[in-house]
């Protein structure tokens, strides 16, 4: 008896889904199977200008998950990051990038890909804005949680929650000072 309810339980949340709902929450994302090779320059800095009637978006990662390899080493997570239905760029650790996007509502999705077919989308973040012509938006992806609960395998070890926020100029401008520049390529 025991048995069936525990079955039950773990079945029941998979039932509930709706794959249309889920599909249109997370229409500001890209294709499920489009992945980035992410390069961190240490050596470069850039800082963006917001192009003619253009709005400037900086996106900053701050990996907060305590993710780790199978040796128990911290690892580098990568995010990647959608504008109105395709992918843009991706972040890795500790990182930021930015780019110009034209006047209007603006969905942004931020997502840590699933390591399976089973789940098109682990860890998924969605918001809105309103770009104006030359303004400067700062949005913070942030992972938190270890997801390693009482594993014994330290490489299973997974970020539990992802968010994308919009944080002040403020805050926005510590963020991209205190990380590194993100250079991200389209895997085919």
């Amino acid at each position: 008896m025991k048995t069936l309810l525990t079955m039950t339980l773990l079945v029941l949340p998979a039932l509930a889904q709706d794959p249309s709902a889920i599909a249109r929450a997370t229409a500001a994302c890209g294709p499920p199977d489009q992945y980035f090779e992410v390069k961190i320059d240490k050596s470069n800095h850039p800082l963006g200008q917001p192009e003619s009637g253009k709005a400037l978006v900086y996106i900053i990662q701050a990996d907060e998950s305590g993710a780790t390899n199978f040796w128990g080493h911290s690892t580098s997570v990568i995010t990647r990051l959608g504008l109105d239905g395709a992918w843009i760029g991706a972040n890795k650790g500790r990182s930021y990038f930015f780019f110009n996007v034209a006047p209007g509502d603006r969905h942004l999705c931020a997502d840590y890909p699933s390591d399976t077919d089973e789940i098109q989308y682990a860890l998924v973040s969605v918001t809105r804005f309103t770009a104006a012509p030359g303004k400067i938006y700062y949005f913070r992806v942030r992972l938190t949680g270890n997801g390693c609960g009482s594993s014994t395998h330290p490489s299973s070890c997974r970020p539990t929650q992802l968010d994308i926020e919009t944080v002040d100029e403020d805050k926005g401008q510590f963020l991209v000072a205190s990380s590194r520049f993100s250079r991200s390529h389209a895997q085919n």
